[in-house]
């Protein structure tokens, strides 16, 4: 039992990084205007977008340990 929460606690931690990094790329609140009339996005944004794939990396890196552990113990 104990093992299935923690299983299900890492599955939501992948699922909510990966829905984080998503809705973070729709969002794109952070636009500089330009000479011209158009816009880039800021430094900021793309330093986000950096730390939510490190943070989904890591994610997806706990779930395989934890199938991995999850299959030894079977």
């Amino acid at each position: 039992m104990l093992r299935r929460r923690f299983l299900a606690a890492v599955v939501l931690a992948v699922a909510g990084a990966a829905a984080g990094q998503e809705t973070d790329r729709q969002a794109a609140l952070e636009r500089l205007g330009i000479v011209g009339g158009g816009s880039r996005l800021a430094p900021e944004y793309w330093e986000r977008q950096k730390r939510l794939e490190e943070d989904v990396a890591l994610a997806h890196e706990r779930l395989d340990k934890a199938l991995a552990r999850w299959n030894e113990l079977r």
